[in-house]
């Protein structure tokens, strides 16, 4: 190959590449200059109040009178503590110069399960069940609330938290945001919505989702895509759910099982979904990511159970993220592999998945600098699955605007096809047609040559030496006349049906045979019974008759060319008659129509047809009579045969 050949081949792939690098990056800068600020950058905070003087104690009862036997300690903001399931209290000071008319503005950040808040000794917090062994989990839910202007007074405020944990070992509180709530609402009112109404909206979006996949895992071929993507939609779907059920049907333990479950699935799920995506899956992947996957879950669950907190808590959440982690990376490297490896054409799915892939990484490098993850892709999660569900329909699936236009489409296209349907009938009968035509004339010539042609060029040499009587030479022409009739049947039948062609020829065939001693029985068939076949089937069905007609001519007790021996061609026989021969015969040799004896004294007799000489005399006339072989007096022969 040519410089310029090989330049030639690469060019295609290059600009292919070309247009999956320019989507890629047009998505991209869509993403992090438009849409990532939207989603993650943190409000600008308005002036906030003081906060001062922060304690905390255990707490035996979550209620006034646990709080009154309290023993608190100085603590600094942030604060964490554990272990165990319990109630932790910490309370602050809080300046406030002014109450404002429309109240204050809380935001407490509280990690716990449940949260009871009191200001000044009066409750402003109070959602859920607070009282172990199962308490509520209003926490998950982030709000800002709006605190009464009545509960405060000018100067310092104390406030009280009361938290409750029943597995999570971890206590964890970060400074509150306290502030003019007419000057603080407008400022948090997007980042409101999108930690909780967009979430519970993508929760939404993916179960929608999930029943697409499910119908695709259902009815589509490409079933493994459909499952991987199932598994990815379901386990994000429902870990952002998690956060959103504050009372779920079982304990609190299995509720942290449900939790890693889910965890863990998400970045199998992701692997998985890269590589079905690729369209040449490794089979592999599949079962070991799930064997690898049931052990992880396996280990997380007797980790929680066996160890006492907070080491089991740590040993599963630690798990969980090194193994979210590994097949995250398995995820971007089968993806890249793919990208460098094949000729990827599908330019919309891979700018999405291109994009997917570059927040699992920034979440992997956030994991590995940091230890915490910077949660791109599980709240960009709905945006990219309905991106990326556009995109696949979009290659998949033409949208109409209306049904009359689908109906026009569809008669139009069924006329079309049915017009192609039609000229290649037309096309392949005349090809069959033919066929046969040119088959027939190959079985004409050769007839012609190998029956009518030697009999008429026999009957020509003897017709030059005289040698043939006027009534043989008669009946030598009349059977190349039958012949010839015969070839002109099977010629004209090719086109009919097989009825037809069967009735002709029993109509044709029938005095010859009579003529010839042989009756036809002929037993008609109702119209139906017999096959719908084509010309070259109808032609082979006819020579098979033809065939059967001349084998009963020749060998069923007919008497054409005098093949009895007994002085005339007329009369057919179905029984045994005795040829009159000079002397007594030793053997005898029978040929297709023509028979030789030999005699007692050596000499050989025979008699019947003698288109080719058979009969091995001067003539090429048959004898209806035994005659001698001309030539071989005086010579004594032992055996003979004949053709």
């Amino acid at each position: 190959m040519t410089q310029g050949e090989a330049a030639d081949t690469r060019a295609p792939r290059w600009r292919r590449l070309s247009r999956l690098l320019f989507a890629a990056a047009v998505l991209q800068v869509l993403f992090w200059v438009g849409l990532r600020p939207l989603l993650y950058d943190s409000p600008k905070l308005p002036p906030l109040y003081a906060v001062s003087s922060a304690e905390a104690a255990v707490l035996a009862s979550p209620d006034a009178e646990g709080l009154a036997k309290a023993r608190f300690k100085p603590v600094e903001l942030p604060w964490s503590d554990c272990c165990g399931p319990g109630y932790r209290a910490l309370r602050f000071n809080v300046h406030v110069p002014v109450v404002p008319a429309a109240g204050v503005a809380l935001v407490p950040n509280v990690d716990a399960d449940n949260l009871l808040v009191r200001i000044n000794g009066q409750a402003v917090v109070a959602q859920g069940r607070m009282t172990l062994p199962k308490p509520t989990y209003e926490v998950n839910v982030k709000r800002v609330y709006q605190v009464p202007p009545a509960v405060f007074r000018p100067g310092l405020n104390q406030v009280e938290y009361v938290m409750v944990r029943q597995v999570l070992p971890y206590y964890d509180v970060t400074k509150p945001i306290l502030a003019d709530y007419a000057v603080a609402w407008p400022l948090f009112k997007a980042r409101q919505f999108i930690v909780t109404d967009y979430e519970m909206i993508g929760v939404a979006i993916g179960a929608v989702i999930a029943l697409f996949a499910l119908v695709l895992l259902l009815r589509s071929s490409k079933r493994g895509l459909a499952a991987a993507l199932l598994a990815l939609v379901g386990a994000w779907s429902l870990l952002s759910q998690f956060y959103f059920w504050l009372d779920p049907p079982f304990s609190a333990a299995m509720r942290m099982n449900y939790y890693f479950a889910l965890v863990n699935l998400l970045p199998v799920a992701w692997l998985n979904f890269a590589d079905q995506w690729t369209r040449r899956p490794f089979r592999w992947i599949a079962p070991l990511s799930a064997l690898a996957y049931l052990a992880c879950v396996g280990v997380s669950v007797r980790a929680l159970q066996s160890m006492p907190a907070p080491e089991g808590f740590d040993l599963a959440s630690d798990l969980a993220n090194w193994f979210g982690l590994a097949f995250s990376a398995a995820a971007i490297v089968r993806f890249v592999w793919h990208v460098v490896t094949s000729g990827e054409d599908r330019v919309l799915e891979f700018a999405v998945f291109a994009l997917c892939i570059s927040l699992l990484a920034a979440d992997l490098v956030s994991e590995l600098l940091w230890e915490r993850t910077s949660g791109l892709v599980v709240r960009s999660m709905p945006l990219l699955l309905l991106a990326f569900v556009a995109a696949f329909l979009a290659r998949n699936i033409r949208l109409f605007q209306s049904t009359h236009e689908i109906n026009q489409l569809l008669t139009v296209r069924l006329a079309e096809r049915e017009a192609e349907l039609a000229e290649t009938y037309r096309r392949e009968s005349d090809l069959v047609r033919r066929e046969a035509h040119q088959a027939e004339r190959q079985r004409l010539m050769r007839d012609m040559h190998d029956g009518v042609g030697s009999q008429l060029t026999s009957m020509l040499f003897a017709a030059r030496r005289n040698a043939l009587p006027a009534d043989q030479l008669a009946g030598s022409l009349q059977t190349v006349i039958d012949e010839i009739r015969l070839l002109i049947d099977s010629m004209d039948s090719t086109s009919d049906s097989l009825a037809s062609a069967v009735g002709s020829f029993q109509q044709r065939a029938a005095p010859r045979l009579e003529a010839a001693g042989v009756t036809l029985e002929h037993q008609p068939v109702p119209a139906g019974v017999l096959p719908s076949y084509g010309p070259r089937e109808v032609l082979q069905v006819v020579r098979i008759l033809q065939e059967a007609v001349n084998n009963a001519l020749r060998h069923s007790g007919g008497n054409r060319n005098g093949e009895l021996g007994r002085g005339a061609t007329s009369v057919a026989e179905l029984v045994p008659m005795q040829v009159a021969l000079p002397r007594p015969a030793q053997h005898i040799a029978l040929g297709v129509s023509s028979t030789c004896a030999l005699l007692d004294d050596g000499s050989i007799m025979c008699w019947g047809d003698n288109e080719v000489g058979t009969l091995g005399n001067t003539s090429p006339a048959f004898s209806t009579t035994p005659i001698a072989v001309a030539g071989i007096t005086g010579m004594r022969f032992t055996d003979l045969a004949a053709a």
